[in-house]
C-alpha cells in the first residue's frame, strides 16, 4: 500500500517548489480580521466564498479540510488547491464635532493552500492546509485621534492543519484534523502621552510625544472534527467543530523618546526602555452546522449555522517581568480588559451549473460582533456586518478555476466609552466601515 500511495501522490518538482514558495508567503502575509467577527479571518476558499462561506454540508474540495473534513471521503484521487483572497477595507471615523479621519487604508493579500488525497484501496482520506483563519491589520495615523490607543495593531498568523478522514458508513463520513496556530507577528504601537505619564508618577510636565511597541510572537495547537450524513443524493448534514487553540505569546516592549529630564525618564532608567513581555492569547472554539439541498444536478442550496465562543477572549493578558511595579503599571494596555461575548453567525447560499463548464453562485452572510460598545477600541474598530457574495467556478478538464467576490457592509457605530481616557484621549464618535474581498482559487485533481 505505501508503495502505490508514493506513486500516486507524487508531485512534479516545479509544483513542490510553487507549494513551499506560497506556504513561506504566509510569513509576509498581512491580515484583517474578516469572517466570524472579532479577530476572526474566514477567507480561506474562493468555492465557498462566492456562495456566502456555506460549505459546511457540501465539502466537495480540498477546502474541506478547513470547512468539514469529513467531506474529504467524497473526494477521489489527489486534489490540490493553491488561492489567496485580497481583501480591501476602509474605515471612516467622525468625532462628536463632524471632524472625520480615515484609516490609512492597506491591502491585505491572504494565501491558502490544500492537498488531498484517497487512498484508493482504503477507508481513508488525508490532507494537509495552510490557511489564516484568524488576523488583524489596522492602521491610524500618529497625529491622529486614536494615537494614544492605536496607530499600528497587527496579529499576523497562519494555521497548519493536517487532516484524516474516514467513513462510519456508506452514508456517514467523519473528519479529525489538528490545527497548529503560528502567531508569528504580534505588533502593536501607539503614541505615548508624556504629560500624562507625568501627571500620573505626580510630577505633570508636558513633553512632546514618545513611541510604544509591543512585539512578539507565539505557537499553540488544538483540533478539529468534522461529520457529513448524506442519507441520499439530494440532501447532506455537515457538523464541524474546531477546539480553543492557547498561544502563549514572548517578545519586547519599547518605548522610545521619553523626555529626558522627565519622571517619565526617570520611571523608565532613561529615554529609551526596552523589557521582556510575556502574554497568552485564547482563540475561540467554533461549532457549526450546516445543511445542503440539491434538487437538481444543476442547482444547489446550502445554509450554515456557526456560534464562535469570542468569550474566551475577556482579557488582553500582558506582563512584564522584568519591570518594577510601577513601570508595570504604566505599561498596562488600554483597555486591560476585552469582556467578548459569544457569536452567532448564519449565511445562506446558492449554486448553479450552467453547463460542464461553468457554474454560478450567490450568497448572504450575516454576522455578530462580539466587542461591547464599553470596551470598543481602535485597534480593532468591529462591528455586527452583512455580507453580499457572488462567485463562478470555471471547470476544464482536471483544472477548476473559482472566483468570488465579497461586499462587507458593516454596521456604523456610535461609540462613548472611556477607552484611552488615562492617556488623555478620546475615540468616541461614529465609526463606518465597507470593504472590499475578492478570492482565487486554482484547484487540480490528478491522480484518480
Amino acid at each position: 500500500m505505501l508503495n502505490s500511495m508514493k506513486k500516486s501522490v507524487r508531485l512534479p518538482k516545479k509544483a513542490l517548489a510553487v507549494i513551499l514558495v506560497l506556504i513561506s508567503s504566509f510569513k509576509t502575509s498581512n491580515l484583517w480580521a474578516l469572517g466570524s467577527a472579532g479577530l476572526g479571518n474566514q477567507v480561506v476558499g474562493a468555492k465557498a466564498l462566492g456562495q456566502g462561506n456555506t460549505f459546511v454540508a457540501q465539502a466537495d474540495n480540498a477546502s474541506a479540510i478547513f470547512f468539514n473534513p469529513a467531506g474529504l471521503m467524497q473526494l477521489t484521487g489527489s486534489e490540490i488547491s493553491i488561492g489567496a483572497t485580497f481583501e480591501a477595507p476602509n474605515i471612516d471615523y467622525t468625532d462628536n464635532t463632524g471632524n472625520k479621519t480615515s484609516d490609512n487604508v492597506q491591502t491585505p493579500v491572504v494565501p491558502n493552500f490544500y492537498f488531498s488525497h484517497r487512498l484508493s484501496d482504503q477507508n481513508l482520506s488525508m490532507g494537509v492546509g495552510f490557511h489564516s483563519s484568524y488576523g488583524l491589520s489596522t492602521k491610524w495615523g500618529t497625529d491622529t485621534f486614536s494615537k494614544y490607543v492605536a496607530t499600528l495593531s497587527e496579529f499576523n498568523m497562519f494555521t497548519a492543519n493536517p487532516t484524516i478522514a474516514f467513513s462510519l458508513s456508506e452514508n456517514t463520513h467523519m473528519g479529525i484534523g489538528l490545527d497548529v496556530l503560528d502567531l508569528f507577528n504580534v505588533d502593536l504601537r501607539k503614541q505615548v502621552n508624556v504629560l500624562a505619564v507625568n501627571t500620573a508618577l505626580g510630577a505633570p510636565t508636558a513633553g512632546p510625544d514618545a513611541s510604544s511597541r509591543l512585539k512578539g510572537g507565539g505557537t499553540g495547537v488544538g483540533f478539529n472534527l468534522g461529520l457529513l450524513f448524506k442519507p441520499n443524493p439530494k440532501h447532506s448534514i455537515g457538523l464541524a467543530y474546531r477546539s480553543e487553540v492557547k498561544v502563549n505569546v514572548e517578545g519586547t516592549q519599547e518605548i522610545h523618546g521619553l523626555s529626558g529630564a522627565s519622571a517619565s525618564a526617570a520611571a523608565f532608567g532613561g529615554s529609551d526602555y526596552r523589557t521582556i513581555a510575556e502574554g497568552k492569547f485564547r482563540f475561540p472554539e467554533v461549532a457549526t452546522v450546516g445543511y445542503s439541498f440539491q434538487p437538481t444536478d444543476r442547482l444547489r442550496w446550502n445554509t450554515d449555522l456557526e456560534w464562535t465562543g469570542w468569550s474566551a477572549f475577556d482579557r488582553l493578558d500582558l506582563s512584564f517581568p522584568q519591570a518594577t511595579a510601577t513601570q508595570n503599571a504604566l505599561l498596562t494596555q488600554d483597555p486591560p480588559r476585552r469582556d467578548w461575548a459569544d457569536t452567532y453567525s448564519v449565511g445562506t447560499g446558492f449554486a448553479y451549473k450552467f453547463n460542464g463548464l461553468l457554474t454560478g453562485r450567490l450568497g448572504y452572510l450575516f454576522q455578530q460582533s462580539p466587542i461591547p460598545d464599553a470596551r470598543f477600541s481602535t485597534d480593532l474598530p468591529d462591528a455586527a456586518r452583512h455580507q453580499a457574495t457572488f462567485g463562478t467556478s470555471f471547470e476544464f478538464n482536471a483544472f477548476a478555476l473559482d472566483v468570488a467576490y465579497d461586499a462587507v457592509f458593516y454596521r456604523g457605530r456610535a461609540i462613548d466609552n472611556t477607552v484611552g481616557a488615562g492617556s488623555g484621549a478620546s475615540i468616541d464618535g461614529k465609526y463606518e466601515t465597507f470593504a472590499h474581498v475578492i478570492g482565487i482559487n486554482l484547484g487540480y485533481k490528478f491522480g484518480d
